[in-house]
């Protein structure tokens, strides 16, 4: 969960806890305040929707 827009959609399936390398936390850090929970919750539903990885990986992506 050390990638900042996979732990968005993390947040947003309901995660509270991630495990990361303690390098990555400030980043990570950054980008889950930058984003609102109902936000955070849209993209992950839009991105259990998507077809491709790369496409769920948008969703979370343009909240960033």
């Amino acid at each position: 969960a050390g990638d900042p827009p996979t732990a968005v959609l993390l947040a947003g399936l309901g995660a509270r806890e991630l495990s990361m390398a303690p390098r990555l936390v400030p980043e990570v850090k950054q980008a889950l305040r930058s984003v609102t929970l109902a936000d955070a919750r849209k993209a992950a539903q839009q991105a259990l929707a998507a077809e491709h990885a790369v496409e769920a990986r948008s969703y979370a992506e343009a909240l960033l």
